[in-house]
């Protein structure tokens, strides 16, 4: 009998996380969500330039809340490396354009060609829309 009713529970909570949509696996070019397109950073002296690509994953806590878990990748597509190099990730609520906290990653070299890669989890109302966006910034 408790094992049916644990069933029942289960299957009412993967049900309840379908619809809203918080397990699917999506990137910035999918659904609602509009493309977070490569972008060049105007290059600071040095000679180095950054490439950035950003995807996110609709993440679904046992609490019953959403987060994204998003990705960034970031290439120096420059000829010279960078120091102390801040990558900050902003979530912006598309309706509104408002932007959250930022969350950075800093880099003391970033060499020419090296690509680098990390994740940053938001907290997101799951029925709401947003965007990623990115700014770096070096010495």
């Amino acid at each position: 009998m408790k094992a049916k009713l644990f069933l029942v529970l289960a299957g009412a909570l993967l049900v309840c996380a379908l619809v809203c949509g918080c397990t699917d696996s999506q990137e910035t070019t999918g659904g609602s969500m509009p493309a977070a397109p490569a972008t060049t950073v105007t290059p600071p002296p040095s000679g180095s330039a950054f490439q950035t690509s950003t995807s996110y994953t609709p993440m679904f806590t046992p609490q019953g809340t959403c987060y994204w878990k998003v990705q960034v990748d970031v290439v120096n597509v420059g000829t010279a490396a960078a120091t102390n190099v801040r990558v900050s990730v902003f979530l912006v609520e598309t309706a509104t354009g408002t932007a959250g906290q930022p969350k950075s990653e800093l880099f003391s070299r970033f060499n020419a060609g090296e690509r680098k890669i990390f994740f940053k989890e938001f907290p997101v109302e799951c029925s709401r829309d947003y965007r990623i966006e990115v700014a770096i910034d070096s010495d």
